[in-house]
Parts: C-alpha cells; sequence; structure tokens
C-alpha cells in the first residue's frame, strides 16, 4: 500500500513540475483594466410593426448593451487554453478557448443595462481568468451608468467639462465630473449646500483607474440615553482650528451625522437640560466614516472625560470605598470590627465579602475630611475612594491607577514632570501596547481627582486616557445586588 501511495505522489509531482513557477504568458494588447466612460440606458420604445392588430413589440436599441474587449498574445511555446473565467455568472462572457503560440485570443464582457436604472452607479467588474498555465489573471471593467431618475447633467464649455449630480437627499449630492469626451475624472459626495467634498471620492486618469483621495470624514453620534434628546434635539458646535463655530450636520431622532475635516478636534452636543462633548482629535487615518455612542449628561453631573467620550454621574454623599493594601491578607470582617471600635462615630458595611464602606457622619466638610485623614493614618488603608452613582455603571468608586493609552515611550519619560502637575505619576509602562500607567498622588479619590484627570485629557500627549474602577451591577439597589469588578 505505501508503495502505491510514494508512487502515486511521484506521479502527480511530475505532472504539476512543469506547471510550478510558469507566468500565465497572456501579454494584454490593451491592458486588463479598461474605464468604458458614461453610459445612459434608453427606455424600451414600441415600433410601428405589428404582428396581429393591437400587439406592438418593444425592444432595447443596441447602445443598451456594454461590451468590452481584452485582447491578449500567448506568448508561451505550447497552446494556451482557457478553462473557465471565474465569475457568479458565465454568460456575460465569451472568449477564445485555445490560442496557439504567438497568436491573439480575446476575452468579451457583454450584459445589458437596466432601462430603468437611476442615479449615478460605479460598476466595476472584475473576473478571473483560470488558463492551462498559472497563475490566474485579473481583469477588470468599469463603466458608470447615469440613470434618468435624480441625475441631471450640466455642460462647462470653458472647462470643457460635463458634471453629473444626483440629488441624494437635501443633505447630499452625488456628483460625477468628466472630461469633454464624457470620460470619467472623479466622482464622489458634496455638501448639498457647501458644495464641498466628503468621505472617499475616486480619481482616474486616461487609462485607468487611481488611487482614492480623502478629502473630509464624518462623524455619526448615537445618543445612548436620551432625556429626551429624541424630542428635543441637540444643537452642536464643532472646535475647529481652536475655533468654536456651528456644525454642518443632520439630525435623524436621537442620531447625528456631522461633517468634521482634519482640523476638527472636539464636538459639542447640547440642548437646555444635557450635553455631551465628544472628542475627535484621533478618529483620523484611511477611515472617513466614524461612529460613536455617547450619553449625554446633565449639567448638574460631574463627569469623567475618557475614550472620546463623557460618562455623567453623582456623587454619594459622605460614604467611602474603603482600600486596603494589596499586599497584605486582608479579612473585611475583622477589619470592620477592629475599625469600629477606632472610630465609633463611623458607619462600617461590608459590601458582599468584596468591599468595606464607610459612611461618614453628617457634619460639615471640615469635619468629614478630620475623619478621612484619621482613616488615612491606619498602616493597613492604602485609600479612600468616595462613592458615585453612574447611569451606565451604576454604584461604584474610582481607582487611583488610570491608563494612558497610544503615548510614545520616550515622550511618556520627557513628559514625566509635566504628568506630575497634574497629580499624577508614571509607574507603569507597557511598551508592546504603547500604554503607560499613572497613579495618583493623592490618598483621597473625589471631585478633585475628577477635575485634574479631566484636565489631563487636555494636554496634546497622547491619545486617550482611561480611569480604572469597580462597579456594582446596573440596578440602582446595590444592597441586594453583587459587587463585580468592572
Amino acid at each position: 500500500m505505501k508503495r502505491f501511495l510514494y508512487l502515486f505522489a511521484f506521479l502527480v509531482l511530475q505532472l504539476c513540475l512543469p506547471l510550478m513557477g510558469q507566468k500565465s504568458y497572456m501579454q494584454w494588447i490593451n491592458g486588463d483594466k479598461h474605464v468604458l466612460g458614461v453610459v445612459r440606458p434608453v427606455k424600451p420604445v414600441e415600433t410601428t410593426e405589428a404582428k396581429r392588430p393591437g400587439y406592438y413589440r418593444q425592444y432595447l436599441r443596441a447602445h443598451n448593451q456594454i461590451q468590452d474587449t481584452f485582447f491578449f498574445r500567448n506568448l508561451s511555446d505550447q497552446t494556451l487554453i482557457i478553462n473557465k473565467i471565474h465569475v457568479q455568472d458565465t454568460t456575460l462572457y465569451t472568449y477564445t478557448r485555445t490560442t496557439k503560440p504567438g497568436k491573439i485570443g480575446y476575452i468579451v464582457y457583454h450584459t445589458f443595462l437596466n432601462a430603468h436604472a437611476s442615479g449615478i452607479e460605479n460598476v466595476l467588474v472584475r473576473f478571473n481568468v483560470m488558463t492551462n498555465f498559472s497563475p490566474w489573471v485579473m481583469c477588470e471593467t468599469n463603466y458608470i451608468i447615469i440613470g434618468d431618475y435624480n441625475a441631471s447633467m450640466v455642460e462647462n464649455k470653458e472647462q470643457y467639462s460635463i458634471v453629473y449630480t444626483e440629488v441624494i437627499d437635501s443633505f447630499v449630492h452625488k456628483k460625477l465630473f468628466c472630461d469633454g469626451k464624457n470620460r470619467p475624472v472623479s466622482m464622489g459626495l458634496v455638501h448639498a449646500r457647501t458644495g464641498d467634498r466628503m468621505h472617499t471620492w475616486s480619481f482616474w486618469d486616461p487609462v485607468g483607474r487611481m488611487p482614492d483621495t480623502i478629502f473630509k470624514k464624518s462623524v455619526f453620534v448615537y445618543i445612548k440615553d436620551d432625556y429626551n434628546c429624541q424630542r428635543y434635539q441637540l444643537k452642536i458646535l464643532c472646535k475647529q482650528n481652536g475655533v468654536w463655530q456651528n456644525a454642518v450636520c443632520r439630525p435623524a431622532g436621537n442620531q447625528y451625522q456631522i461633517l468634521a475635516d482634519e482640523q476638527t478636534d472636539s464636538l459639542f452636543l447640547y440642548n437646555d437640560t444635557v450635553y455631551v462633548k465628544l472628542d475627535v482629535r484621533y478618529s483620523k487615518g484611511a477611515e472617513t466614516m466614524h461612529f460613536h455612542a455617547v450619553n449625554v449628561i446633565r449639567y448638574s453631573d460631574d463627569y469623567l472625560a475618557y475614550a472620546h467620550n463623557m460618562n455623567g454621574f453623582a456623587y454619594v454623599p459622605d460614604q467611602y470605598a474603603i482600600v486596603f493594601d494589596k499586599e497584605l491578607s486582608i479579612d473585611l470582617f475583622e477589619e470592620m470590627e477592629r475599625l469600629k471600635s477606632k472610630h465609633p462615630l463611623l458607619d462600617f458595611e461590608v459590601m458582599n465579602s468584596q468591599l468595606l464602606l464607610v459612611t461618614l457622619p453628617k457634619q460639615r466638610y471640615w469635619v468629614d475630611e478630620h475623619y478621612l485623614n484619621k482613616l488615612l493614618k491606619d498602616n493597613k488603608i492604602d485609600y479612600l475612594s468616595q462613592t458615585l452613582k453612574s447611569n451606565e455603571l451604576g454604584f461604584t468608586f474610582l481607582q487611583k491607577s488610570v491608563t494612558i493609552r497610544g503615548i510614545i515611550m520616550e515622550v511618556a519619560d520627557a513628559s514625566d514632570s509635566l504628568i506630575q502637575s497634574y497629580g499624577f505619576t508614571l509607574s507603569t509602562k507597557y511598551p508592546n501596547l504603547g500604554w503607560v500607567e499613572l497613579a495618583y498622588k493623592d490618598r483621597i479619590i473625589n471631585k478633585d481627582f475628577c477635575a485634574r484627570f479631566n484636565a489631563l485629557g487636555e494636554v496634546p500627549l497622547f491619545e486617550d486616557r482611561v480611569p480604572q474602577w469597580y462597579a456594582f451591577r446596573r440596578n440602582l439597589d446595590y444592597r441586594d445586588h453583587d459587587f463585580i469588578k468592572d
């Protein structure tokens, strides 16, 4: 049996060796990529010829058919055989099945246009040619259909160009620019009012298609927690080159499409009740459409600006989470009894065997600070973090560590003093991820932490900063639910 398998493998190898490393041997005489230009479908018309009374035959005129021919020469010393045109609909192609050495063959693509086409449609057809040689060969046909509905044409004789326009809606139009011979030059979307180019545009030269060029990007914002935002729409400002101005946008319920160029770094969405500030500085690159799902916050809320978003919350008065030294092995119930004996005026509670909370007496601020300082003198306690309530995370508290993403390690070292000026110190580096971890210098996490954290994000030093926090389950009655690490 083994001898038979070895013999079979040897025969297969001998048959395949002549084909391995071969070229396609198809020399394209008129290229393998063709731009055919602009075509306009013609609607069916009735003839006066009648086979019988009351019957009229409909037909399509000849130029409703698209046809493109690819000529090639067989450069090999063997007969070139086209085994298959690898496409879904093979009826669109006819070709010379065999082409002798040095002779010319052809592949013809042909199809009929939809007589009722509308708008401007860029049709790009790619197909693979499978021959008795290797590798496969890819060809490309490109043409543009101009339908009668919603599309118009303007001819500019001074610039010897033709412009086609498709009205998509009151916000966006599609433009196609052609030369005097009706060959496509460029195509893309423009803003209906200003005429500014949007998203990715396509360009052609006389030979074929050129790489796309990005002009402007769009930001899509979805408001998750609406506070009646769907009923009372938000106004939108954008910050461009340091100046706030009214944004060009299109609202649709609680979704907004906003035009933003490369100089736009921030968006501000607001009404009389709520607002959100969105950082879009780093939504740049090859893509031109960016999606953000955000929560609006009330003007009375505190917030953390992170991950290109703002998360609003309200502090729970007089309540703090006690975070013990992580190097110690702590029994929370024993620690609760020990601290109760040392601080009888304070109320301590263990949450689901995972967290110790302390509630201060209802006193003035300076008295609260007195109690907090007494707790921080305990050598087992690392820091205290005021609990807060968030619509997104429920009841939670913040840790004193912050993750900075998208920072260059050399920049992190050079800017250590700048980071310290905001109340943080550089603690851990993750070079492979491009992250660093900062530690807050104070041992009480409260409103001062949030103010410094938000101010740190305004520094054009890194891509984003992310707070570390623990969260209760979303039910606001956190005493009846598990406490989890987020």
